[in-house]
């Protein structure tokens, strides 16, 4: 599955859904609307920061500009299956890797406890942020 002429690929076997970000409610979950089927996706390997903190506008408005109203590719986290229309996976908005992008802004905080069972966590961009 690559992703609208970009060399983006999904990893593994589970889900890869390919949609357009309908609403962004936080920096790290997003609905993605797959052909009328809405898809509440959190990103796997962060945490977001909560609505009281002060970078939560500033988290939340990164994630807005990059994704909302965007074709998104959606790669499911092979070793987080929910069994409803919850997918948790890494998000490429733009080609760009939404998660990774999150880290590297300093925007999400790395879900340490994540790097023992996400499908992720040996990739390059994970390892650089702490897995």
């Amino acid at each position: 599955n690559v992703y609208s002429g970009s060399d983006v690929e999904c990893l593994g076997s589970a889900g890869c859904i390919e949609g357009v970000a309908t609403r962004i409610v936080d920096a790290d979950t997003l609905y993605v609307d797959v052909n009328g089927t809405i898809y509440k996706v959190d990103l796997a390997l962060t945490g977001a920061p909560s609505r009281t903190e002060e970078v939560f506008l500033e988290s939340t408005g990164f994630t807005r500009d990059l994704c909302l109203g965007s074709t998104v590719l959606v790669d499911q986290d092979d070793r987080v299956l929910t069994s409803n229309s919850d997918v948790v996976g890494v998000v490429y908005c733009s080609s760009s890797n939404l998660n990774n992008e999150l880290l590297d802004n300093g925007y999400v905080k790395l879900e340490t406890e994540q790097c023992t069972t996400s499908e992720f966590a040996d990739e390059a961009w994970i390892r650089d942020n702490g897995c």
